[in-house]
């Protein structure tokens, strides 16, 4: 098999570790170390309707070329050439991929590497492991990529969640992130979701209502609502012991934790009422761990009341250094009344 320039990028690729608790829900979607967030899930879990749109939008000719598309590759040079400008794209999935390992210039010999290198991924993944890595790996701003992620960035949803239009939404964001944010720019990715719409079959007055519906939808991005934030002093505890290096991001796999949800919540719920009824007691904080004797799994782990109290909230009450102050009294009375 002849050399591929992108093999260490496909080497070093990560995801974003996704902790799950004990049923299966986000916990948390840790980023990788620039921020970034990730999240690898197959092509075959993903909307069935989202792939349709995606090769709609993208490639009509995917399942049928070998890599690039060589009609498409003939037009766009002559309407270029005619035009004087680039005015047309010829850019398969499998080239877009081959352009995100090995980023070059947007120039004609730039695009003639890419159809080069799109073979010699097709040769190595097969089409199924080209679009695994395209729905995967493609940039929508926000700091993430790949459509799972995106799916949480914009919508703060699992991508099984989001309707035809939001799927619409994600489809063409990636052309242009900035010009298309459907928070910041609702005109304009309106008209591009409207223009997608139509090309799936949709009627105009259709389009352009599902357009505007799946953009007032959509979250700011400095909503809280966008990513899980469940057990934090547990999953700090997971981090500092090293729990996820034996599991690196490159895996690919969520992280399974014995965090019972309701338990979990009980606890949180349990220690803030209890603190708020003794606060005239100068009490303010209280911290709980729960772990099931049978097999010693942590159920649950509340570090605090208030994560985000600026005083105390971040300080893990479960895994702090303290005095051993009354802990040993009872083992004393015991002595003694032995």
């Amino acid at each position: 098999m002849l050399p591929y320039a992108g093999e260490q990028a496909l080497e070093n690729l990560r995801f974003s570790t996704v902790v799950l608790d004990a049923e299966g829900a986000e916990l948390q979607v840790l980023p990788l170390n620039n921020g970034l967030r990730r999240m690898y899930r197959e092509a075959r879990l993903q909307p069935k309707a989202l792939l349709a749109l995606v090769v709609r939008a993208e490639d009509k000719r995917f399942y049928l070329h070998p890599g690039f598309d060589p009609l498409a590759l003939i037009r766009a040079f002559v309407q270029n050439r005619r035009k004087g400008a680039t005015v047309s794209g010829a850019s398969t999935i499998s080239m877009q991929v081959a352009r995100l390992l090995v980023p070059r210039p947007r120039t004609f010999a730039s695009k003639l590497m890419e159809a080069w290198e799109a073979m010699q991924l097709e040769s190595r993944l097969g089409k199924r492991g080209i679009l695994n890595l395209y729905l995967n790996i493609l940039p929508f701003g926000r700091n993430v990529e790949g459509f799972p992620a995106a799916a949480r960035a914009y919508y703060g949803k699992d991508l099984s969640q989001l309707s035809e239009s939001q799927l619409m939404v994600l489809c063409v964001l990636p052309r242009s992130p900035t010009a298309y944010d459907p928070y910041n720019q609702k005109q304009d990715a309106v008209r591009a979701i409207a223009r997608l719409a139509i090309q799936a079959g949709k009627r105009p007055d259709i389009a352009l209502r599902m357009a505007q519906e799946a953009v007032e939808s959509a979250l700011d991005s400095t909503s809280s609502k966008l990513w899980p934030f469940r057990a934090p002093h547990y999953i700090a505890y997971l981090i500092r012991s090293g729990a996820f290096a034996g599991q690196p991001s490159k895996s690919r796999k969520p992280y399974q934790t014995a965090i019972e949800p309701d338990l979990q919540l009980f606890l949180e719920r349990l220690l803030a009422d209890t603190v708020e009824q003794a606060r005239q007691k100068r009490v303010s904080n209280a911290a709980a761990l729960f772990v099931r004797p049978d097999d010693m799994r942590i159920a649950a782990w509340v570090g605090s009341i208030d994560f985000y109290d600026t005083t105390a909230g971040q300080v893990d009450g479960v895994s702090m250094l303290r005095q051993p102050g009354s802990t040993l009294k009872p083992f004393l009375y015991a002595m003694a009344l032995e």
